[in-house]
């Protein structure tokens, strides 16, 4: 990836990782920023994801970016991407309908 980066500079190229820890997000965060990649895509879990990580990777101008697993996921509804949009997540990777609106933002489901 740090090769391609490199080889293409204008293209956007994020650097993904499944961790468990909020230690590790940031591990893997020290290793986007080092490799002058342009952001992080993580596993979308609550104790991941933290204000701490997206201020780190903000701080720097990268992205976040999170994922969930194959479908179905405990954590891909509106509830837990409603949290991941507050702490400042830049992307979002979902299995849910694309018919998605605006109602399951604001809580009323989908």
């Amino acid at each position: 990836l740090v090769d391609l980066k490199r080889r293409d500079p204008a293209r956007p190229a994020l650097l993904v990782v499944d961790v468990a820890t909020a230690d590790a997000a940031m591990r893997a965060a020290r290793d986007c920023v080092d490799a002058h990649l342009d952001g992080l895509d993580v596993n979308a879990d609550r104790a991941v994801v933290t204000t701490h990580l997206v201020d780190f990777l903000h701080a720097r101008g990268k992205r976040l970016a999170v994922w969930v697993g194959r479908a179905p996921a405990p954590n891909d509804a509106p509830a837990a991407w409603r949290r991941m949009a507050d702490l400042g997540v830049d992307f979002f990777t979902s299995n849910l309908p694309p018919a998605w609106d605006d109602d399951a933002w604001s809580g009323g489901g989908v």
